[in-house]
């Protein structure tokens, strides 16, 4: 598997800011935005991932860094917004948001 795959944003859920990646539980050099997809719900590619947990499918959490995403970076923030009440830049934390989830 390479890692790096492509879901569709509204198959996402759980969004939130984080610093802790899935998996292996790392922790990454800043906050990004990150969120749950089932992990044979992409439209391309896969995510790296062991199903220690049980077989599959089953939820996985993903990163969506915004450097792979600087084209729809603004749709991003304005769906976040609409389904977390929230919005999201990588240089704050979210407003609107009353606490940290993981």
């Amino acid at each position: 598997m390479t890692g790096r795959a492509i879901y569709r944003f509204s198959d996402m859920d759980g969004l939130h800011y984080d610093n802790v990646s899935g998996g292996i539980g790392r922790k990454t050099s800043h906050d990004a935005l990150f969120g749950y997809v089932m992990c044979d719900a992409a439209i391309s590619g896969e995510v790296a991932h062991s199903c220690r947990h049980g077989p599959g499918p089953h939820r996985i959490k993903v990163c969506v860094p915004k450097v792979c995403n600087k084209e729809d970076w603004k749709a991003i923030e304005k769906a976040m917004k609409a389904k977390t009440g929230s919005t999201f830049s990588a240089d704050r934390k979210p407003s609107g948001a009353s606490s940290r989830s993981g």
